[in-house]
C-alpha cells in the first residue's frame, strides 16, 4: 500500500479530498447520531486551504483512505485533524496504516475522535494512543482527546 503526499491546493485533489470527506463523516455522523459534526461543514475551499500536511491512499484515480496532520510550530509534535477511509474500502488497514504512516515522521501525535465512535478509539488504542481527556461539546457530543508517544526508534514499527 502506497502512501502519498497530497496536493490539496490542486483544485481536482480537493475536490475528491472533499468528496470522500462528506461521505465518510457521514457515515460517522450517522454513527454517533450526531449530524453536526464540523467536517460536514467544510467548504472544497476550506479543504484546499488546510495548512498543514495531507497523505493518502490512492488505487488508480480512486482515493481509498486520507489523512490530515497539523504539525506542532518547531515541535516533533503533530495532531491528526481528520482520518477517513472510503466505505467500501473499511477494514482493510488503510486507516492503520496511515496512522502508523504518520507515527514514522513525528515523536507526539494527538487526535480527537467521538466517545460514540468506538471503531476510532479501538484503532487508536491498538496503535498505542492513550486517552488523555474528554471533553463534553454540548449534551450530543463528548470528545476523546488521545495521545501517542515515541518511546524509542523501533516503536514507529509496533503495531
Amino acid at each position: 500500500m502506497e502512501i502519498t503526499r497530497l496536493q490539496v491546493a490542486e483544485p481536482p485533489v480537493a475536490k475528491g479530498i472533499h468528496k470522500l470527506q462528506l461521505e465518510s463523516y457521514q457515515r460517522e455522523a450517522s454513527l454517533i447520531e450526531y449530524p453536526h459534526l464540523p467536517p460536514l461543514r467544510e467548504s472544497f475551499e476550506e479543504v484546499a486551504n488546510f495548512h498543514g500536511v495531507v497523505y493518502g491512499v490512492q488505487r488508480k484515480d480512486a482515493l481509498l483512505g486520507v489523512i490530515f496532520v497539523e504539525p506542532a510550530k518547531e515541535s516533533t509534535a503533530a495532531t491528526i485533524a481528520k482520518l477517513f477511509v472510503a466505505e467500501n474500502e473499511g477494514r482493510k488497514g488503510i486507516g492503520r496504516s496511515l496512522v502508523t504512516f504518520v507515527k514514522t515522521r513525528y515523536n507526539t501525535l494527538y487526535v480527537s475522535t467521538a466517545e460514540r465512535n468506538e471503531p476510532a478509539i479501538r484503532l487508536y488504542q491498538k496503535l498505542g494512543f492513550c486517552e488523555k481527556f474528554r471533553i463534553v461539546i454540548d449534551p450530543w457530543l463528548t470528545l476523546c482527546t488521545f495521545e501517542w508517544k515515541k518511546r524509542s526508534d523501533t516503536d514507529v514499527f509496533t503495531v
